[in-house]
């Protein structure tokens, strides 16, 4: 069973009109409906219960009044057979457009990313150099594989400027890429070596706004000063050098110094996402953003498999069960972590080591790169960092590619070519209370505000009280 929604995630009103389908989405007066009516026959429910919209006006409702036998059973069939269609006929649309395009079809891809993978490996790699990195030298590069950059500098200010970068993270897989197998190396001369390395960071003192990230124990990204070690993209820390760290390479492993592998992927997608309308450009706009994604997914573990009760009892001695699901009498539907435990295998003697050496015989490797990956979002936050440190500017707030500062940007910087800034919000007022949380009042006098970290009892908190805040 596949889900449309990982390959087009987009809602259906919104897609039906971008690929300009016949059947169009209907509308259905849903908080009408409860358990105690679902047999009723009247008169239209209230308009109330409608959302009016373009597709949908009020005088769309009034036609409809006339109608005294609404059946609400035989409305829901119709309303469900009708989305069913217009889905159907969007399907139907991209497939057509993905096989004119790119001489695929989608009915065997789960998602747009691996769409996006498919799509590059069979239409524009010139030369089979990325490489799928297992056991210890891909546990060792995924240390090196950081998030985004997201930190509050200055939680008030007025007259601000809020910039978007376009299309960060395509624009940083032009740069040269690490390909082809890792090479185990002990050369600590940093100049000398493209790849991923472990090294002891040391910051300078007096440095206000540090750029490299650092992993906490408990899995927490921050920006700090002081002395650690960990793994790094060695490109990064040839740049943070030039802020005044201290880096003293310990080992680590090479790559061949892949140039352009990306580039004809990335420019074609990004000129017909510029000069594409409706479902064209939408198709380009997705396939480019989620190439990278596919490119650094995790390897999935998890397995949902049905047992009976002697192989459930063996299961629980040897794998980490999540969950467990009672269907009838000896069945029993259970999600597991494939990788052996090594505590049950000890307190139970199984041998561990045999059945983990049976586990990486027998796993599936997904086809993906994390050095690509790691690469990839190192060289986004490189470029940020160059953002952050502009002479002469003030950094208020900054996310994965954006970046609000107290003064425009040159215009050099500005324009619609990927790589280059957008000025998202001229913004009056601001209140940035932590990451992904702030409140924005704009030229226009529009407010904005963004809570992806909390719940909605607390945004209905912060909507009552942001003209406060504000004004």
């Amino acid at each position: 069973m596949l889900d449309s929604l990982s390959l087009l995630p987009n809602n259906l009103r919104d897609l039906a009109k971008s690929f300009e389908v016949e059947t169009q989405k209907g509308n259905f007066p849903y908080d009408f409906v409860n358990e105690n009516n679902l047999d009723y026959i009247g008169s239209l429910p209230h308009y109330e219960y409608y959302i009016f919209n373009k597709d949908y006006s009020f005088n769309n409702y009034l036609k409809e009044l006339t109608n005294s036998k609404w059946c609400l059973r035989s409305e829901i069939f119709k309303y469900l057979e009708n989305d069913l269609k217009s889905l159907y006929e969007i399907l139907n649309s991209f497939n057509k457009m993905v096989h004119d395009e790119f001489s695929l079809n989608i009915t065997n891809k789960i998602s747009i990313s691996s769409l996006a993978l498919n799509i590059f490996t069979s239409n524009f790699m010139k030369h089979n150099n990325i490489k799928v990195i297992k056991g210890k030298d891909h546990k060792d590069i995924r240390n090196a594989y950081y998030g985004g950059r997201v930190d509050v500098f200055k939680p008030e200010g007025d007259n601000l400027y809020y910039y978007d970068v376009n299309s960060l993270y395509p624009y940083s897989i032009l740069n040269d890429m690490p390909v082809g197998n890792p090479v185990y190396t002990t050369n600590t001369n940093l100049k000398d070596l493209f790849g991923f390395v472990y090294a002891d960071i040391k910051t300078p003192d007096d440095l206000f706004n540090p750029v490299l990230p650092y992993r906490t124990e408990d899995g927490l990204l921050i920006n700090s000063l002081g002395s650690w070690s960990g793994w790094y993209f060695t490109e990064e820390l040839k740049q943070v050098e030039k802020f005044g760290y201290t880096i003293n390479v310990k080992y680590g492993y090479t790559f061949e110094r892949g140039k352009d592998v990306f580039t004809e992927y990335v420019s074609l997608c990004y000129l017909h996402k510029k000069i594409s309308k409706d479902a064209l450009k939408s198709m380009y706009k997705l396939l480019l953003n989620s190439l990278y994604e596919r490119i650094g997914m995790n390897e999935i573990h998890d397995r949902t498999i049905v047992l009976n009760d002697n192989e459930l009892n063996d299961y629980l001695t040897k794998y980490h069960v999540k969950s467990i699901f009672n269907i009838q009498d000896n069945k029993n539907l259970i999600n597991y972590d494939t990788r052996p435990d090594e505590i049950l295998f000890n307190l139970t003697e199984n041998n561990y080591d045999e059945s983990l050496i049976k586990f990486n015989i027998e796993k599936i490797y997904i086809n993906q790169s994390i050095s690509i990956a790691a690469a990839i979002i190192s060289y986004s936050r490189m470029y940020m960092n160059e953002l952050m440190h502009l002479k002469d500017y003030e950094v208020y707030y900054s996310d994965t590619d954006s970046i609000v500062l107290d003064k425009p940007l040159p215009k050099e910087m500005i324009s619609n070519e990927i790589g280059k800034l957008k000025l998202e919000y001229k913004v009056k007022k601001d209140l940035f209370i932590a990451p992904k949380l702030y409140l924005l009042l704009t030229d226009n006098d529009k407010i904005i505000i963004k809570g992806r970290s909390i719940g909605l009892e607390e945004l209905n908190f912060l909507d009552s009280i942001s003209l406060n805040l504000l004004f």
